[in-house]
């Protein structure tokens, strides 16, 4: 007998498309840069890259994923160092620090493997399809058009937030009336996707990233793992969803 339809809702960046690439790549220019105005004072790439990561979370914590943060902590660390050498602070130099942050957002979208199959697959089994994402949503949702996988997500099911928690995906649930038990969360982020998705009782699949943001880790509780999936790239995601519960395509 056929089961009903599945609800999966999938993460965007480091989930389908690649994202923390492209701010690692920002990161290393970013601090090459700093060591050739401070590298003589004694100043290491890695102490820079702590400071600027340390900023970086503190302004996600308070603010969330907003597109202004990720440049402003390049600046504020700049300007951390210029107090601590007694330089000063260059408005030219803060420009061309805020314009190479800001050049993370017009890194060109690379999708993992087999995410078009992936969703194509799920679709076609008659399967309704989330996006639910981090971050600006004139940034996320371009990202999304020019992936080529919007077709997958029809408006109405398209969620763009500063913050991903609990809060956030219960808002969701409950806008669809989704039960739990048919719910899917598909996502990178132990934090952000897998950890509230199990808190409210969706079942989870984990595609870990291979160089993960410091700001994505969670400790998951053992009383979650009969719930919660594994998997080493998204070609795995419509067999787990389907073998889980015998749903019938």
């Amino acid at each position: 007998m056929k089961k009903d339809k599945e609800h999966v809702i999938f993460d965007l960046d480091d989930t389908l498309v690649h994202c923390n690439v492209h701010f690692l790549r920002v990161r290393r220019n970013f601090v090459e840069q700093m060591l050739r105005w401070f590298g003589r004072g004694g100043v290491t790439g890695r102490e820079i890259w702590a400071t600027q990561s340390r900023i970086d979370l503190e302004q996600v914590e308070k603010g969330g994923l907003q597109k202004d943060h990720f440049p402003q902590s390049l600046v504020e660390t700049y300007r951390i160092f210029c107090k601590r050498f007694g330089r000063k602070a260059e408005p030219e130099e803060e420009r061309s620090l805020l314009a190479l942050g800001y050049r993370v957002y017009e890194s060109p979208v690379i999708l993992y493997p087999y995410a078009r199959e992936s969703l194509e697959e799920l679709r076609d089994r008659g399967h309704v399809l989330y996006l639910y994402t981090g971050g600006d949503p004139e940034v996320q949702l371009r990202k999304l058009e020019q992936s080529g996988l919007s077709r997958f997500f029809d408006p109405e099911r398209r969620f763009v937030t500063p913050f991903k928690d609990r809060v956030r995906l219960g808002e969701l649930l409950h806008q669809f009336d989704l039960p739990a038990g048919s719910a899917w969360m598909v996502g990178n982020s132990l934090r952000s996707d897998i950890l509230p998705a199990l808190e409210l009782g969706l079942t989870a699949i984990h595609v870990p990233e291979e160089q993960p943001w410091e700001f994505d880790h969670a400790v998951i509780p053992e009383s979650y793992y009969s719930r919660l999936h594994q998997v080493s790239g998204l070609r795995e995601v419509p067999a787990v969803i389907i073998g889980e519960r015998g749903v019938a395509g």
